[in-house]
């Protein structure tokens, strides 16, 4: 969870899933995280990380009804 001030401060707008850029992402993780999230109203964000730890680029997912 991502939290702007803090646990027991405010409620985590964000939900954050890890992988390094040779990772495969699992779909059924993925699904499942998003679901979740999403039932509880809040973002995920999929952060990937480059394996010498010098980058990081992060995906933003917002849910939206047709």
């Amino acid at each position: 969870m991502i939290y702007r001030h803090g646990p027991g401060i405010d409620h985590a707008p964000f939900g954050v899933l890890v992988y390094t850029n040779s990772e495969i992402i699992d779909p059924v993780e993925l699904v499942r995280a998003g679901r979740l999230l999403h039932s509880v109203r809040k973002k995920l964000v999929i952060a990937i990380v480059k394996e010498d730890g010098s980058d990081v680029k992060y995906l933003v997912f917002n849910w939206w009804k047709p």
